[in-house]
């Protein structure tokens, strides 16, 4: 009778310290992801106000649309600096893992790059077509490649091909590797590693279609 009395009282003590630890992990995660939710929140509102400052000081063309591949979908806004250069703003839902049964939850992130035009060609009937390419920054919360839901950041650059038609309408296919960490907690603690998905999702092209304004 002793010993099962003693054995019950391990137990539950062990159990007790158990509970303990995984409530002060979920208040450290629920802590850090507040934090990241944050972080994210302001870099998109950086992002929104440098477009918008951008717009009002500069009255050059602009265009929004969409933009769409397997790794990512969302909104995109570009301003016309000047003739060889333009500014690049979006934000996505990261659909890769969810297209790959990884998670049920898409991440959702935001980039902000410049963008240089390469070459440029005119055709007869008043279309164009143009090269372009441009670092730029993101920044946003996605599930990383075997890995759990995390804030990652980093410097993310453009490569692609765009054609202007006559009735201010543009269709685009680019690449945009992202190169950055990845942040998830783990037992209270944030653990960062190389962002694998941020070059894994530039192998696939993304089409854009943008209206001129």
């Amino acid at each position: 009778g002793i010993f099962f009395s003693l054995s019950c009282l391990i137990y539950f003590r062990q159990s007790k310290v158990f509970l303990a630890n995984r409530l002060i992990f979920l208040k450290f995660a629920s802590e850090d992801l507040n934090l990241m939710l944050e972080a994210l929140k302001r870099f998109v509102v950086l992002c929104l106000t440098v477009c918008a400052a951008i717009s009002y000081a500069d009255a050059q063309p602009r265009s929004v649309g969409a933009s769409f591949s397997f790794s990512a979908m969302g909104a995109t806004y570009e301003h016309t600096l000047n003739q060889d250069c333009f500014i690049n703003a979006d934000i996505k839902a990261e659909m890769g893992p969810y297209f790959m049964d990884s998670t049920r939850m898409p991440g959702v992130s935001a980039s902000l790059s410049g963008n240089f035009i390469i070459s440029r060609w005119a055709s007869r009937n008043g279309n164009t077509i143009c090269a372009f390419a441009g670092p730029g920054i993101t920044a946003g919360i996605a599930h990383e490649f075997k890995k759990d839901y995390g804030y990652f950041f980093g410097l993310k650059g453009r490569l692609g091909m765009e054609c202007l038609f006559e009735r201010k309408v543009s269709i685009s296919i680019s690449l945009a590797p992202t190169l950055g960490m990845h942040m998830t907690i783990v037992e209270g603690h944030l653990e960062m590693r190389y962002y694998k998905g941020g070059l894994i999702n530039a192998m696939i092209p993304e089409i854009g279609i943008k209206y001129l304004f």
